[in-house]
Protein backbone atom coordinates (compact mmCIF):
# COMPACT_ATOMS: atom_id res chain seq x y z
CA UNK A 1 0.00 0.00 0.00
CA UNK A 2 2.99 2.59 0.94
CA UNK A 3 4.82 1.52 -2.16
CA UNK A 4 1.42 1.99 -4.21
CA UNK A 5 1.04 5.19 -2.84
CA UNK A 6 5.24 6.16 -3.13
CA UNK A 7 4.55 5.24 -6.84
CA UNK A 8 1.74 7.49 -7.44
CA UNK A 9 3.23 10.66 -5.49
CA UNK A 10 6.69 10.45 -7.85
CA UNK A 11 4.38 10.01 -10.99
CA UNK A 12 2.70 13.19 -9.44
CA UNK A 13 5.84 15.07 -9.05
CA UNK A 14 7.06 14.30 -12.19
CA UNK A 15 4.02 15.23 -14.21
CA UNK A 16 3.99 18.44 -12.40
CA UNK A 17 7.82 18.99 -13.35
CA UNK A 18 6.91 18.54 -16.59
CA UNK A 19 3.50 20.53 -16.88
CA UNK A 20 1.71 17.56 -17.54
CA UNK A 21 -1.91 17.05 -16.67
CA UNK A 22 -4.19 19.46 -16.61
CA UNK A 23 -2.34 22.30 -16.79
CA UNK A 24 -3.61 25.12 -18.76
CA UNK A 25 -1.34 25.42 -21.86
CA UNK A 26 -1.01 29.15 -21.14
CA UNK A 27 2.68 30.35 -21.58
CA UNK A 28 4.22 33.36 -19.62
CA UNK A 29 4.90 36.28 -21.75
CA UNK A 30 6.52 39.43 -20.71
CA UNK A 31 6.76 42.67 -22.63
CA UNK A 32 9.03 45.39 -22.72
CA UNK A 33 7.80 48.65 -24.64
CA UNK A 34 9.81 51.13 -25.38
CA UNK A 35 9.05 55.03 -27.32
CA UNK A 36 11.92 56.32 -28.98
CA UNK A 37 13.96 54.26 -26.56
CA UNK A 38 12.57 55.47 -23.64
CA UNK A 39 10.27 53.28 -21.67
CA UNK A 40 6.55 53.21 -21.64
CA UNK A 41 4.94 53.44 -19.16
CA UNK A 42 0.78 52.97 -18.74
CA UNK A 43 0.84 51.52 -22.51
CA UNK A 44 -1.93 48.81 -22.98
CA UNK A 45 -0.73 45.86 -24.93
CA UNK A 46 -2.88 43.70 -26.55
CA UNK A 47 -2.14 40.14 -27.98
CA UNK A 48 -5.23 39.27 -30.58
CA UNK A 49 -5.42 36.12 -32.16
CA UNK A 50 -7.34 35.25 -35.42
CA UNK A 51 -9.83 32.92 -33.18
CA UNK A 52 -10.83 35.68 -31.13
CA UNK A 53 -8.34 34.82 -28.31
CA UNK A 54 -7.05 37.92 -26.74
CA UNK A 55 -4.31 38.69 -23.65
CA UNK A 56 -3.63 42.30 -22.14
CA UNK A 57 -1.15 43.71 -20.05
CA UNK A 58 -0.38 47.36 -18.96
CA UNK A 59 3.13 48.66 -18.74
CA UNK A 60 5.12 49.69 -15.46
CA UNK A 61 7.28 52.91 -15.36
CA UNK A 62 10.07 50.49 -16.77
CA UNK A 63 7.86 49.63 -19.76
CA UNK A 64 7.08 46.26 -18.28
CA UNK A 65 4.26 44.05 -18.08
CA UNK A 66 2.99 40.41 -18.04
CA UNK A 67 0.24 39.47 -20.11
CA UNK A 68 -3.06 37.70 -18.80
CA UNK A 69 -5.63 35.83 -21.14
CA UNK A 70 -9.03 36.96 -18.66
CA UNK A 71 -8.44 36.15 -15.64
CA UNK A 72 -5.41 33.89 -16.02
CA UNK A 73 -1.47 34.47 -16.15
CA UNK A 74 -0.52 33.57 -19.71
CA UNK A 75 -0.82 33.17 -23.22
CA UNK A 76 -1.98 29.79 -25.01
CA UNK A 77 -0.31 28.93 -27.82
CA UNK A 78 -0.75 30.92 -31.51
CA UNK A 79 0.18 33.53 -33.92
CA UNK A 80 -0.86 37.24 -32.37
CA UNK A 81 -1.02 41.02 -33.86
CA UNK A 82 -0.21 42.90 -31.38
CA UNK A 83 -1.79 46.71 -30.57
CA UNK A 84 0.06 49.14 -28.44
CA UNK A 85 -1.69 52.10 -27.13
CA UNK A 86 -0.90 54.82 -24.37
CA UNK A 87 -4.59 56.81 -23.84
CA UNK A 88 -4.68 60.57 -21.90
CA UNK A 89 -6.11 60.29 -18.92
CA UNK A 90 -8.79 62.89 -18.33
CA UNK A 91 -7.91 65.97 -16.30
CA UNK A 92 -10.11 65.53 -13.03
CA UNK A 93 -10.31 67.86 -10.09
CA UNK A 94 -9.48 65.32 -7.01
CA UNK A 95 -11.99 68.01 -5.25
CA UNK A 96 -15.16 67.30 -7.26
CA UNK A 97 -18.34 65.94 -5.98
CA UNK A 98 -18.00 61.55 -6.79
CA UNK A 99 -21.99 61.87 -6.46
CA UNK A 100 -22.16 64.91 -9.03
CA UNK A 101 -19.46 63.02 -11.29
CA UNK A 102 -21.70 59.66 -11.35
CA UNK A 103 -25.19 60.80 -11.46
CA UNK A 104 -23.00 62.93 -15.01
CA UNK A 105 -22.45 59.66 -16.15
CA UNK A 106 -25.65 57.87 -15.26
CA UNK A 107 -27.18 60.51 -17.56
CA UNK A 108 -25.40 59.82 -20.65
CA UNK A 109 -22.93 62.76 -20.51
CA UNK A 110 -23.22 66.47 -21.98
CA UNK A 111 -25.93 67.06 -24.74
CA UNK A 112 -24.79 69.88 -27.12
CA UNK A 113 -24.56 72.83 -25.05
CA UNK A 114 -25.33 71.26 -21.86
CA UNK A 115 -23.22 70.81 -18.58
CA UNK A 116 -19.91 69.95 -18.49
CA UNK A 117 -18.07 67.01 -16.70
CA UNK A 118 -18.13 67.81 -13.01
CA UNK A 119 -14.29 68.00 -11.67
CA UNK A 120 -13.17 68.49 -15.35
CA UNK A 121 -10.31 70.67 -15.59
CA UNK A 122 -11.63 72.52 -18.54
CA UNK A 123 -14.44 72.60 -20.88
CA UNK A 124 -15.61 68.91 -20.09
CA UNK A 125 -14.96 66.32 -22.42
CA UNK A 126 -13.65 65.76 -25.54
CA UNK A 127 -15.90 66.18 -28.01
CA UNK A 128 -16.57 66.11 -31.73
CA UNK A 129 -18.35 67.38 -34.84
CA UNK A 130 -21.84 68.12 -32.91
CA UNK A 131 -20.53 67.76 -29.21
CA UNK A 132 -20.44 63.41 -29.67
CA UNK A 133 -17.41 62.40 -28.19
CA UNK A 134 -14.48 61.50 -29.81
CA UNK A 135 -12.94 59.35 -26.43
CA UNK A 136 -9.62 59.85 -24.83
CA UNK A 137 -6.64 61.41 -27.35
CA UNK A 138 -4.00 58.50 -27.97
CA UNK A 139 -0.40 59.61 -26.76
CA UNK A 140 1.93 57.37 -28.96
CA UNK A 141 1.46 57.16 -32.96
CA UNK A 142 -1.81 56.26 -34.16
CA UNK A 143 -0.46 53.25 -36.18
CA UNK A 144 0.36 50.95 -33.26
CA UNK A 145 -3.57 50.89 -32.08
CA UNK A 146 -4.28 48.87 -35.41
CA UNK A 147 -3.64 45.40 -35.97
CA UNK A 148 -3.33 46.34 -39.93
CA UNK A 149 -1.05 48.60 -39.52
CA UNK A 150 1.27 48.17 -36.58
CA UNK A 151 3.67 45.87 -38.01
CA UNK A 152 3.78 44.07 -34.80
CA UNK A 153 2.89 40.24 -34.00
CA UNK A 154 3.86 37.56 -32.21
CA UNK A 155 4.29 33.86 -32.27
CA UNK A 156 4.04 32.02 -28.59
CA UNK A 157 6.12 30.23 -27.60
CA UNK A 158 8.21 30.50 -30.31
CA UNK A 159 9.13 34.54 -29.84
CA UNK A 160 9.13 34.47 -25.71
CA UNK A 161 11.84 32.39 -24.82
CA UNK A 162 12.74 35.67 -22.87
CA UNK A 163 11.42 39.37 -22.61
CA UNK A 164 9.59 39.86 -25.85
CA UNK A 165 10.31 44.01 -26.94
CA UNK A 166 8.86 46.08 -29.05
CA UNK A 167 10.69 49.14 -29.77
CA UNK A 168 8.40 51.64 -31.17
CA UNK A 169 9.12 55.01 -32.74
CA UNK A 170 7.13 58.79 -32.95
CA UNK A 171 8.19 58.91 -36.90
Amino acid sequence: MIRRFAGMAVLGATMLALGVGCGSGHKKVEVKVTYDGQPLAGAMVVFAADNGQLASGLTDAGGMCTLKSGVKEGVPPGTYAVTISKLEKPAVDANADPKAAMDFMKTGGPKPGGAKVPGAAVGGPPGGPGGAPTGPKNLINNKYNDPKTSGLSCKVPDDVSGVKEFALSSK
